[in-house]
């Protein structure tokens, strides 16, 4: 699976749990949103090296 894909992926599950649940504070709410900004973190942290690399090459 690409990276934008998880992205687009973890998104989508966030708005439908808010949509379902009514409630942006609801623990599953929460926790999806944790792991999208946990994934968003790892990807720039990847792509930051990645340049860094590229830099000096």
């Amino acid at each position: 699976m690409e990276l934008i894909n998880i992205e687009d992926y973890l998104r989508q599950k966030m708005i439908v749990l808010v949509q379902t649940k009514g409630n942006l504070c609801h623990p599953e709410v929460v926790r999806v949103s944790q792991q999208l900004d946990n994934f968003l973190n790892q990807a720039q942290h990847i792509m930051s090296h990645q340049q860094k690399v590229m830099l000096h090459a």
